[in-house]
């Protein structure tokens, strides 16, 4: 069975449903314009980070969002180690992701994760799955903050101290997740998760027909 690659965008899916990933595998990806934005915004940002400038065509507003990203950033990182646009993968290729700012701490034993946010809808640094996933890959540091800057929804970076404990917890669940997808890749679990799914329009498990009797009679 064809399978694609776990990404850390879609952790909070896959590590719900074994089977996530073959339907990933054959969903068509559609790119909306609010993605291509973020794309272009995302690049520029990186450009800049690393080159002081970028060549992107911004429009109206992606200039100030790029900018404000960046000088936070930096203002986050002064002092200290910053790695920008970092592939990362773990469980021997299986799973995959890109961090957009990884800042390690001058005292050696902390590491900031930051995930730049370009749209408009609100995500929360606590309990988020693929600041957690990308942690992971660069353990084993003590002290592990997950940072989002969205600057169509916050005025300053969204900071949170994730517990070792809670980091713990996490691995052991990725974990699982991983050698669910492995062994039993045709398992289906609908939950919350399905919404973001880019398969559950035609995810048999979701959609599975619900046997209605007719009725003997109508009144009309």
């Amino acid at each position: 069975m064809k399978h694609a690659p776990l990404g850390s965008s879609s952790c909070h899916i896959w590590k719900n449903c074994p089977g996530a990933g073959h339907l990933l595998a054959i969903s068509p990806h559609i790119e909306t314009e609010p993605m291509r934005r973020g794309t272009i915004m995302h690049k520029a940002a990186e450009d800049t980070l690393k080159f002081g400038k970028h060549t992107q065509e911004l429009i109206e507003g992606e200039e100030d969002i790029v900018n404000t990203y960046v000088r936070e950033v930096l203002k986050m990182a002064e002092g200290n180690r910053i790695e920008v646009e970092i592939r990362v993968k773990i469980a021997d290729n299986v799973c995959f992701g890109t961090a957009d700012a990884i800042i390690y701490d001058k005292d050696g034993v902390t590491i900031t994760v930051i995930d730049f946010k370009t749209g408009k809808t609100k995500v929360s640094p606590k309990s988020n799955d693929q600041l957690k996933f990308l942690s992971l890959c660069f353990s084993p540091f003590t002290n592990v903050r997950h940072c989002i800057i969205q600057p169509k929804v916050y005025s300053s970076p969204q900071i949170y101290d994730c517990p070792p404990s809670e980091m713990r917890a996490f691995d052991l669940n990725i974990a699982d997740a991983i050698l669910g997808y492995l062994s039993t890749p045709s398992k289906l679990v609908v939950g919350k998760w399905c919404s973001k799914c880019p398969g559950n329009k035609f995810c048999p498990e979701k959609n599975k027909q619900i046997d209605i009797q007719s009725p003997t009679s109508v009144d009309w």
